[in-house]
């Protein structure tokens, strides 16, 4: 992973973990000249991350405050997780991502919905419904393709 993307981690799992404290304001404000404005990637501070997330081509990526990442994650360009909104203007909760989910480049999971451990998001796919531990999935919409035991 590139220094800078290393940079970036560390802004945000700081925004993690101080996401409720005095410090939060300005890591706040880091975070968004060099995640946001410079490499383009909007991941809010306060936003729940685990350890060892990793960033590869980390442009465009956005994950919306609500969002749950589990620990030992990777994330590639252009992924996108976050809630949706309802046919009666209401938006639903966000997704939360179990421990070493591997996303592809610019997969989508969207809605309030789990995914589970050790779980394989193939590039491209669109995630609206729950993925069970151990699987892989691709397609719009994603379908479980394999699963390991």
């Amino acid at each position: 992973m590139a220094k800078k993307l290393k940079l970036s981690v560390f802004i945000i799992l700081l925004g993690s973990k101080y996401r409720e404290s005095i410090i939060s304001k300005l890591v706040k404000i880091i975070n968004y000249f060099y995640n946001e404005i410079l490499l383009s990637i909007e991941i809010e501070t306060g936003t729940r991350v685990g350890e060892g997330l990793r960033i590869y081509h980390g442009y465009g990526i956005v994950i919306n405050k609500g969002t749950v990442i589990g620990r030992h994650c990777t994330l590639r360009n252009g992924v996108v997780i976050g809630n949706k909104l309802r046919m009666d203007g209401s938006e639903t909760g966000c997704p939360k991502i179990g421990d070493r989910v591997n996303f592809g480049a610019n997969a989508i999971a969207i809605g309030e919905i789990t995914i589970g451990d050790d779980v394989t998001v193939g590039a491209g796919a669109v995630v609206v419904k729950d993925v069970p531990a151990g699987a892989t999935v691709v397609g719009n919409p994603a379908r479980v393709i394999a699963t390991r035991s």
